[in-house]
């Protein structure tokens, strides 16, 4: 009988915690190996980066099996920072990292579905967010 060697490697190249200033450009990078050959998700604060104008995402997979993904990002903006993590899984296991994103500029006001919240019972309306800047 012929059994295989199942395995996902760890990530071998990592971002790091770093502060970056607005409107540069930004490569973040992951790459993993393992067999079955493993599929990279990318995340910012918990929620799938999705691409815009300003971000890509890809990968491609080198003729020695290494799947390397990254996340592009143009005119580096204070709303892009957070905690942006990789995670490479096949059928076997799941490995990742993560790293925090700080961008220098204004602070802002991010809003999502578990921090929005409006009331109506007065005139004056309430917004609750997070408010971001570093």
């Amino acid at each position: 009988m012929f059994y295989s060697q199942m395995t996902l490697q760890c990530l071998l190249i990592h971002f790091l915690n770093k502060r970056w200033s607005q409107d540069l450009f930004l490569s973040l990078k992951c790459t993993a190996t393992g067999t079955p050959l493993p599929q990279i998700t990318w995340s910012l604060d918990g929620l799938p980066v999705t691409e815009g104008l300003r971000t890509r995402v890809g990968d491609f997979v080198t003729s020695d099996g290494f799947v390397n993904s990254f996340v592009n990002i143009t005119r580096l903006q204070p709303e892009d920072g957070g905690t942006y993590e990789c995670l490479g899984s096949n059928d076997i296991a799941t490995v990742g990292h993560s790293a925090r994103l700080n961008v220098y500029g204004p602070p802002f006001c991010e809003a999502n579905e578990e921090h929005f919240s409006i009331s109506w019972q007065y005139i004056n309306h309430a917004m609750s967010c997070i408010w971001i800047s570093y």
